[in-house]
């Protein structure tokens, strides 16, 4: 019981450390928006998209096999089994990193364009943070397998933190430069991952099984299953790549004038970093080697099932609250946290969060899809995505930020209806509760639509929106109440997670259960 009331107040402590470093992220995003002119940060979106695309197109599924994989390694295995797989995967990635790159400079992709601001990103700073961000989501994925959460969470929360110092620092002296940002976020970053290894060696240096069982082999995934699943993973980071907001950014760069790039990426920029702080993507590093457990090795689906519904919920609930409350204030938000120049297209802060909402649950339904290796649907998004990126790239001249939006979460509903087609024919379909789900976007739409056509009818003020945006919020929390969209078994779930002597989100779930 001690081991399990540890365990969760462990990942508990790495939940809350995470949500620090969301917000302080979203501060690093409002500081850098508004210490650059607008040609300045368009070209600075431009090289963090760049960063994205290199880092997942050289991922090769490497960190999420990273995590599937090296539990059942260290559980049934023995040094120099661990050892192999990590040898492997690095040296996958060293092949990967060297011919993204090597083409991206013959192609001239990494020439971020200089008629916006004037100054374009120096290539050697640009590569070299590309690097460093590209192993630190591999380090990353290593101590959530290694069950580091601690560790992780502690240090990313420092790094974000020395980080937006050093450039708050730096902006205090007059403009901050695109590559202020990438010199100080490639020095923190290096400095975090040198950390994580350190502490990683020192607590696992020792953690080997010395009973092991040559027996206990034939339980260790072989090569052919880490690689199968290795690339069905990746062909579904490609499949969410093509239609990220990183590779739209791209794509429309050449085709929108650099202010509406900088208002969308800026808030591309808030809705990733709200979503990395959400339940699915928050917990997903952490839980998903646990239901590999719980599936694999116990076979007990429905707990797991029941654990991603849980997520899912608790996402929809925080998301369309969310809506609810900044619908009435978008353009208000985008300028106060970004630039008065932002103002036209606050309109595409709640479309954002829709997206973001739709790709959440398409992880949720991911990390149960290649659990039970759904690998032929995976493959069958690619070329969605593929379409919808094409689509972008067409359109954006003529259609503007909306193309931005459209493709998008056409491409992102399509995958998620094919990902559900394909967990319903395994009957593993349970994660998406819709009646219950119902309850909560319902009356949702129904409040954004009513403060609309309120604001359209009166022509609200300022101080009008924000007193709508507080009754719709309270209304919303009210309907949540009554409908109460959680089940008992979801309830008593999250009930026994909650670590003791802390105030439990169990108990707040129980006022939304029945």
């Amino acid at each position: 019981m001690s081991s399990t009331s540890g365990r969760s107040g462990g990942v508990a402590l790495a939940a809350v450390t995470r949500l620090g470093s969301l917000f302080l992220g979203i501060g690093f995003q409002i500081l850098v928006a508004k210490a650059m002119m607008t040609g300045e940060y368009a070209s600075y979106s431009v090289a963090l998209a760049i960063s994205v695309v290199v880092g997942t197109l050289s991922g090769l599924g490497i960190a999420r096999s990273l995590s599937r994989f090296l539990p059942l390694v260290i559980a049934y295995g023995a040094g120099p089994d661990l050892v192999r797989t990590l040898a492997f995967y690095l040296f996958l990635k060293a092949i990967g990193l060297g011919i993204i790159i090597g083409s991206m400079l013959q192609l001239g992709v990494l020439d971020i364009p200089t008629l916006w601001s004037g100054h374009s990103p120096d290539q050697r700073i640009l590569i070299i943070w590309i690097l460093i961000l590209s192993f630190q989501l591999d380090i990353e994925a290593l101590a959530q397998a290694l069950k580091a959460y601690r560790a992780w969470a502690v240090t990313a929360f420092l790094e974000v933190a020395s980080r937006s110092c050093i450039c708050l620092f730096i902006a205090g002296f007059g403009r901050l430069h695109p590559d202020d940002v990438m010199f100080v976020w490639g020095s923190t970053s290096a400095a975090q991952i040198f950390i994580v290894i350190l502490i990683l060696f020192i607590k696992n240096k020792n953690s080997v099984r010395a009973d092991f069982n040559p027996a206990d082999r034939s339980l260790i995934p072989s090569f052919g299953q880490q690689l199968k699943f290795s690339i069905s993973i990746y062909i579904s980071a490609l499949s969410w790549l093509a239609a990220s907001p990183f590779s739209v950014r791209l794509v429309s760069a050449t085709g929108l004038p650099p202010a509406p790039l900088a208002a969308i990426s800026f808030v591309q920029a808030l809705a990733s970093s709200a979503l990395r702080g959400l339940p699915v993507h928050l917990l997903s590093p952490i839980v998903e080697p646990l239901l590999v457990g719980k599936i694999i090795v116990n076979g007990d689906r429905p707990a797991a099932e029941t654990t991603l519904s849980v997520l899912i919920k608790l996402e929809t609930i925080i998301v369309m609250g969310a809506i609810v409350v900044a619908a009435p204030l978008g353009p208000l938000l985008i300028t106060t946290l970004g630039k008065p120049d932002f103002a036209p297209y606050g309109f595409i802060l709640p479309i954002l969060l829709v997206q973001s909402l739709g790709t959440s649950y398409f992880r949720a339904a991911e990390i149960l899809g290649s659990i039970l290796q759904v690998h032929v649907t995976f493959v069958a998004m690619l070329p969605i995505s593929l379409l919808s990126l094409v689509l972008v790239y067409l359109t954006s001249s003529s259609l503007g930020p909306a193309a931005l939006l459209i493709w998008p979460c056409a491409d992102t509903a399509a995958k998620l209806a094919i990902m559900i087609y394909a967990l319903r024919a395994r009957g593993a379909a349970k994660i998406f509760d819709v009646a219950r789900l119902n309850v909560v976007i319902a009356p949702a739409i129904i409040l954004i639509l009513a403060t609309e056509a309120l604001i359209w009818r009166f022509g609200l003020d300022e101080f009008g929106r924000i007193c709508l945006s507080l009754l719709a919020g309270v209304t919303f929390m009210l309907t949540l109440l009554l409908s109460r969209p959680f089940r008992r078994q979801e309830h008593q779930l999250i009930d026994g997670f909650s670590p003791r002597n802390t105030v439990k989100v169990g108990n707040m779930v129980g006022l939304l259960a029945k």
